[in-house]
């Protein structure tokens, strides 16, 4: 977005929650939004804001505006637990000597990579806490990465 097009946004998310944009902060106020907002296009973070606008009782934050944002290209990930039963699935289908067609999820893939071959033996509650601990783990880092503020370029 550029710097105009932030400075829009700015100013409709202020009117909206009647909140007065003093000049001597403004500066500093745009400096900020655009720090954490400058890589996501105006549509989306408007579209975005609109969206918080309907339900928020205080003026939405950058940060609140930027999850809201990439919250809608966020692949959703299953729960542990169902990440749990679909891993046991795929180790009693490799027991059985069956191919499972059924694609799994990113977070799944990268979970049994981390666990390498002890994942395919997991069979006891201690295992099923271990499992959901590294892929709880796998998910945040997966989450992080989506949400990372990008470095600006020239401006």
């Amino acid at each position: 977005m550029t710097k105009p097009e932030l400075e829009e946004l700015v100013l409709q998310v202020f009117a909206t929650f009647d909140k007065q944009l003093l000049d001597v902060d403004r500066k500093h106020v745009l400096r900020a939004w655009y720090d954490i907002l400058h890589d996501l296009p105006y549509d989306g973070a408007k579209k975005a804001f609109l969206r918080l606008a309907t339900t928020a009782t205080y003026m939405p934050k950058p940060p609140e505006i930027r999850r809201e944002y990439l919250h809608t290209l966020v692949p959703q990930q299953s729960s542990p637990y169902v990440a749990w039963a679909t891993m046991v699935g795929l180790i009693k289908g490799v027991n059985n000597g069956t191919i499972n067609k059924t694609p799994i999820s990113e977070a799944l893939q990268k979970t049994i990579q981390l666990l390498g071959d002890s994942a395919w033996g997991m069979d006891t509650y201690e295992d099923q806490k271990a499992f959901m601990r590294v892929y709880e783990e796998v998910v945040t880092e997966m989450q992080k990465q989506i949400y990372e503020i990008p470095e600006k370029g020239a401006e």
